[in-house]
């Protein structure tokens, strides 16, 4: 259980996936991303999940950052999924059943 303060405002790994930049990948990478305009009033929701094919990408591409969208009044949450073998390997166990990646969406 983490216990303190957490910076909200750097962003994280990407999940284990073949990329040429290996110090941004890691197993801590189940994270969701918010952003917003401000607080106060209710505001609706889009809820985003990246592409990839199941197999590669991250919420964290810049291309995806939520910042522009935030100021039409709309909060944007996004995720990231176990990727590849650790997200959607069956291993024909009733106790590991596989597709986790889905139960992290």
């Amino acid at each position: 259980m983490f216990k303190g303060i957490l910076d909200g405002t750097k962003i994280g790994k990407k999940c284990l996936q073949l990329t040429p930049h290996p110090n941004q990948i890691s197993e801590d990478c189940l994270v969701l991303n918010v952003w917003t305009s401000g607080l106060g009033d209710l505001k609706p929701v889009m809820f985003w999940i990246h592409g990839g094919g199941l197999s590669g990408g991250s919420s964290f591409e810049e291309e995806y950052n939520g910042t522009v969208l935030a100021t039409h009044d709309v909060v944007i949450v996004s995720t990231n999924y176990r990727l590849g073998s650790l997200g959607f390997l069956y291993g024909g166990r009733e106790d590991a059943p596989g597709n986790v990646g889905f139960y992290d969406q």
